[in-house]
């Protein structure tokens, strides 16, 4: 299994090297150049965040950086002399860090790169100066961008972009600098990231077909493993109720909704509609409530409704995530992600949040133990080094444990029952996704599922040891687009 991934792909002007970053399961990457006829790669920099964007005479690259709660928008030179910072956001203010996201204009005078808001919560492509850093948006607002790309004749950029959640995301042409928008791909046809040729004529998009349900392993025993609903639509963030119900996110048209059913399949019910995007629920361990995510008031945030789905109340309004209840159901412990992901808790009626993490360590993917005493979740102590797993005592502070991060590991963190090991979930050399254990105390770490196909995309145990997961399949092709330069 490769211990990191390869990304941002870039050749020399000469076409005599190529250029590409590794992330070494962290969040920051390594720029490294390779002769392409072959010979050792070298190592350039460090501390960049996504994707490099290489200027038009390849001389330069364009690129995003965390320091504290700042993220920078920065250019150096190819072998990382010569940084210079062009502009930052920070607070309520960010630029999008994903796939592809910084562009360099032909004339190498500009660059396109997606900022966004978090209250309200809305993203749109800005031109920034190579040479003074001046940002100027130019297009509509979306919920989601990413994967900006520049058309040869500099007069409009294709971007990646949803009015909803990342799996609505289609193809949109910008015109520069008016803003004019046209969709390119159909209401039907998504897409996880594109490219274009270099003459502009043909792009090539990878489209993903993803189909997960839940299943109930009794005892969390896989072997036992059934599958209790069926369809296309894809279940995330499933959870057990005190009375052995399973509370769930699915999606529906261009959002999710809540649902909650038996454990055998039967008496399914929608606990949340016309209400935009509702994720990631958590069950109060009373089973009185239930706390979610939802972007309905225009940023995602926590809120909290009664086991039956009324009585809606906003508890948090900044882009949180990961909603965790302590185990007297007073406290709601989770991840926001203003500029730098650290974690809070505010109380069940709302209220003025209060930090658990520290502020300059990225803290996310979190989970409260079973017994409320400790928090497992990435840690990112050092830009220039991988992650690990952290552990954090609940009532804040530096990480009691660390353990380093796993290849292969995918998703969020959760616990056993008995608050002794912390779980997650890898990859195999086989792509099937199991859950593996591991000590508090530091033992080796153990697997506990046994899939030989499928990825797990989320999991929970219940007081009893009971597993419920959402598992399901991933294909993708590449779609070859033509004829959209006109």
């Amino acid at each position: 299994m490769p211990s990191a991934n390869v990304g941002g792909l870039g050749f020399s002007p000469d076409g005599n090297y190529l250029y590409y970053s590794l992330w070494d399961n962290g969040l920051s990457n390594t720029l490294y150049v390779a002769p392409v006829l072959g010979g050792s790669p070298r190592k350039l920099f460090s501390g960049f965040y996504g994707n490099v964007a290489f200027s038009p005479d390849g001389k330069q690259v364009a690129y995003d950086s965390i320091e504290g709660d700042t993220e920078w928008l920065t250019i150096c030179n190819i072998d990382g002399s010569g940084q210079r910072k062009l502009v930052s956001r920070t607070g309520n203010e960010f630029f999008v860090i994903s796939f592809r996201v910084i562009s360099w204009s032909p004339d190498g005078k500009t660059l396109a790169v997606p900022i966004g808001t978090a209250v309200p919560e809305a993203m749109q492509v800005a031109a920034v100066s190579v040479e003074t850093g001046e940002v100027v948006p130019f297009s509509r607002e979306f919920k989601f961008l990413a994967n900006v790309e520049w058309l040869p004749d500099g007069k409009s950029v294709l971007v990646l972009a949803s009015d909803g959640a990342r799996s609505q995301a289609r193809i949109w042409q910008i015109s520069y600098p008016s803003g004019e928008a046209k969709r390119l791909s159909n209401e039907l046809t998504t897409f996880d990231s594109f490219t274009i040729t270099r003459d502009g004529s043909t792009l090539a998009a990878i489209q993903t077909d993803r189909n997960a349900n839940l299943w109930v392993a009794r005892g969390g025993d896989s072997a036992r493993a059934t599958q209790i609903n069926s369809g296309s639509d894809i279940d995330d963030g499933a959870v057990w109720t005190p009375d052995g119900k399973i509370v769930f996110s699915r999606l529906t048209g261009n959002s999710r909704d809540l649902y909650m059913m038996d454990a055998s399949g039967g008496e399914l019910r929608q606990m949340t509609a016309d209400a935009g995007s509702n994720s990631a629920p958590e069950v109060s361990p009373d089973g009185r409530y239930i706390v979610f995510v939802s972007n309905r008031t225009g940023t995602g945030s926590l809120w909290r409704m009664n086991i039956d789905g009324s009585d809606p109340v906003q508890l948090t309004s900044r882009r949180d995530s990961s909603p965790s209840f302590s185990p007297d159901g007073r406290e709601v412990y989770f991840t926001n992600f203003n500029n730098n992901s650290r974690t809070f808790k505010v109380g069940i009626d709302g209220g003025e949040p209060v930090p658990v993490s520290e502020a300059d360590k990225p803290f996310e993917s979190i989970s409260l133990s079973p017994d409320g005493k400790f928090i497992v979740g990435r840690y990112g102590k050092d830009p220039k080094r991988p992650d690990t797993l952290a552990v954090l005592p609940s009532t804040g502070g530096a990480p009691v444990k660390e353990f380093e991060l796993p290849l292969g590991i995918i998703g969020g963190t959760g616990w056993l029952p008995d608050s002794r090991s912390f779980v997650y979930a890898v990859v195999g050399a086989d792509k099937a996704v199991n859950l593996f254990s591991q000590p508090l105390n530091g033992g080796p770490a153990k697997q506990i599922t046994n899939f030989t196909s499928q990825r797990i995309e989320s999991f929970r145990y219940a007081r009893n040891g009971d597993l419920v997961l959402s598992r399901g399949t991933t294909s993708s092709d590449v779609m070859l687009i033509t004829g959209f330069m006109k």
